[in-house]
C-alpha cells in the first residue's frame, strides 16, 4: 500500500511493480482525479499546457500496471500494532506485507 498519489507515490508504485510483476500495490490518493503533474499546475493555469497533458499516467495505465488506484481515499487514523487504515468515509484497509 502506498498512501499518496503525488510523482514519489507513482514512482514507487512503477518501481515496485518492475521489482515485482505479481506484488499487490494499492495506490492512495486523496484527491477525487487522476495523479498529476503539480510542477505543471502554472504551467496549465498560463495557458501553456492543457489540462490533458497534466496526467502522469492515464485511469487505463494503472489497469494495465495492475495498480489499485484508489481516489478520494484521505486517510483518518493509522492504526500500526493493527496493521489498519481508516480512511475519511469510515471504511477500514487492511495493510499487508
Amino acid at each position: 500500500m502506498i498512501v499518496g498519489a503525488g510523482i514519489a507515490g507513482v514512482s514507487a508504485a512503477e518501481a515496485l511493480r518492475k521489482a515485482s510483476p505479481q506484488a499487490e500495490i494499492v495506490l492512495l490518493s486523496k484527491e477525487s482525479h487522476l495523479p498529476y503533474y503539480r510542477l505543471n499546475l502554472t504551467r496549465y493555469l498560463a495557458g501553456q499546457v492543457e489540462a490533458d497533458q497534466l496526467d502522469l499516467h492515464p485511469q487505463d495505465w494503472y489497469t494495465e500496471q495492475n495498480i489499485d488506484l484508489l481516489l478520494d481515499a484521505e486517510i483518518r487514523t493509522l492504526d500500526l500494532a493493527k496493521k489498519m487504515l481508516t480512511l475519511r468515509d469510515d471504511s477500514n484497509m487492511l495493510m499487508t506485507n
